[in-house]
């Protein structure tokens, strides 16, 4: 999977912008505020459908704009494809793939994959469960479009039994109206616990083929799977009537997936309570290239690496180690400030395979 070129309108400071990637080490750098990072929120944003630095698209708009709108253009195995992503200040986005509209994540999610290694992820070690548990999910279904679907049923129905539950709660509605949720709630809840244990399996075993490649004695990173699983359908069934009166009051189903967690031990000790800012930049990195491995293996596709300024934020030991770990022959694209940086690792920024492209800030008015 390689991405070709991107097109930028009028997205973050970026009024209209072209790009051309080459197929192996594509090197971004220049001052900070000079739009390295947005250049890599379009190409997430073209995979994933989201940005990885806000919730609010609209934010994504060029000052004194109405719209963005980046287009990529991808290629995997011989096959060509162009994305487009457009954004209006009226809230309506549109994305289409080969100039048709896509209806629902399910069939854009996936196609497109890239891996981001950024400062904004380190709530995945330092972020409460939630953090942890949306980061697993965007990645489970990324790999598996039968785990996106229930996640997605299962949002839906947990999202109408709250809001039951509210109803009751405000005295709009008796509890009755709570229970025709109940049971399609449990067989989500069951199918999703059933997915999440497969999937879990196959990431932690990547995650230890990782840590054993990084071939240092003094590091252990270990993934731990907090599963909320009851035995069976009908074992949930009778734990949301029990615990109907404590949902009510609280406005909210406490029982079921979105109550799971995860969580890294690193040297056996919980990185979020225990771990240096050392410790946790490395893990996060460890855990990344477990998700680029994960990725390749479940979609039988190489997933292009985004890396945003992460050598600025290691020492030169750690960034040797990030460089070394790397895929040979994947395309990767790292920001940075300072190209020297980049060389002092050995990477040939001249080699026809690699790319360095200079951003200057754009001057205030």
């Amino acid at each position: 999977m390689s991405i070709r070129g991107i097109e930028l309108i009028s997205f973050r400071n970026h009024n209209n912008r072209t790009v051309e990637f080459s197929p192996g080490l594509n090197v971004i750098w220049g001052e900070n505020g000079s739009g390295k990072t947005s250049i890599l929120e379009a190409i997430y944003s073209l995979s994933i459908g989201r940005s990885f630095r806000t919730s609010d698209r609209k934010q994504m708009i060029q000052k004194e704009k109405d719209y963005f709108r980046i287009v990529g253009k991808f290629e995997s195995q011989g096959s060509k494809s162009n994305v487009a992503m457009s954004q209006l200040k009226d809230g309506r986005r549109k994305i289409t793939f080969n100039d048709e509209a896509v209806k629902g994540f399910r069939n854009f999610v996936g196609r497109n994959p890239v891996v981001l290694l950024s400062p904004e992820e380190q709530g995945i070690t330092k972020g409460v469960p939630a953090e942890r548990r949306m980061f697993f999910d965007k990645l489970f279904s990324i790999a598996s479009h039968d785990y996106f679907e229930a996640l997605t049923e299962f949002n839906r129905v947990l999202k109408q039994r709250n809001s039951a539950l509210s109803a009751v709660k405000e005295g709009h509605q008796s509890p009755t109206s709570i229970h025709p949720w109940n049971e399609p709630l449990a067989e989500c809840a069951q199918r999703i616990w059933g997915m999440r244990e497969n999937l879990w399996e196959k990431y932690s075993n990547h995650l230890k083929g990782v840590v054993q490649k990084l071939n240092d004695n003094s590091v252990d990173l270990e993934g731990l799977y907090s599963s909320k699983a009851l035995a069976s359908k009908e074992d949930f069934l009778i734990t949301l009537e029990k615990n109907e009166r404590r949902d009510i009051a609280l406005q909210r189903t406490m029982s079921g997936p979105q109550k799971d967690d995860y969580s890294f031990l690193f040297n056996n000790e919980d990185i979020r309570q225990f771990g240096s800012q050392g410790e946790h930049k490395l893990a996060l990195i460890l855990i990344k290239l477990a998700e680029f491995k994960f990725i390749q293996e479940l979609n039988d596709t190489t997933p292009i690496i985004l890396l945003d300024d992460v050598l600025a934020k290691l020492d030169f030991h750690r960034s040797e180690v990030v460089m070394a770990l790397l895929e040979k022959n994947v395309q990767t694209i790292i920001t940075t400030t300072n190209l020297v940086n980049v060389e002092s690792h050995g990477i040939d920024v001249k080699n026809t395979n690699n790319m360095s492209l200079y951003l200057e800030r754009p001057c205030s008015n």
